[in-house]
């Protein structure tokens, strides 16, 4: 935490966000949109540098436990390098939060992860909230990390599109009317 503060004191914060699937080629989240995103971010936020990583093995997405186990090693090796490498904190680019506690058991530095993240903000702004994921095999993983978090009291429900991770993208209008749905 100190180096942060250090950090921030000389002018940038640095975070890194690991990309915890593995997908040869510019597709999915090493397409040059998605790293369009991080730059402009890392723009808005001047005190703030984001870059990125993936991992060099692993699953092309995670949708079960087994691929977070098949994952895990890689997310951990990147989460340490961060650390190595003076970066101040690193997210995990997945809801279903691969790594995090481990990666906070061995490192200095906050790891965080947007599932988490988003469950105790949705429960300190509501009484009772919901989540959309993409399908059905995820619902159990998200429910059983709301207990975890100690917020599944407040989760009302956990719904899913049927619209695979890889597939979000690939047909907006599709994505768009299972949402609606």
């Amino acid at each position: 935490m100190e180096r942060a503060q250090n950090n921030i004191e000389a002018g940038r914060m640095k975070i890194r966000i690991i990309t915890p699937i593995f997908r040869r080629g510019a597709a999915g989240f090493n397409a040059p949109e998605y790293l369009e995103r991080i730059r402009k971010l890392s723009g808005i936020c001047r005190e703030t540098q984001l870059d990125r990583a993936g991992i060099e093995r692993g699953p092309p997405l995670i949708e079960s436990r087994y691929d977070e186990a098949i994952a895990g090693p890689e997310i951990i090796k990147k989460i340490t390098e961060a650390e190595a490498e003076r970066i101040d904190a690193v997210v995990i680019n997945c809801f279903g939060d691969p790594g995090v506690k481990t990666g906070r058991e061995l490192v200095r530095i906050p790891v965080v992860g947007p599932g988490e993240s988003s469950m105790l903000v949705a429960a300190s702004l509501c009484n009772r909230f919901s989540i959309v994921t993409v399908l059905k095999n995820i619902v159990p993983l998200i429910e059983e990390n709301a207990k975890i978090y100690g917020v599944s009291d407040k989760l009302a429900s956990v719904r899913a599109i049927g619209v695979p991770v890889l597939d979000l993208q690939k047909d907006v209008d599709k994505t768009a009317a299972a949402l609606i749905e």
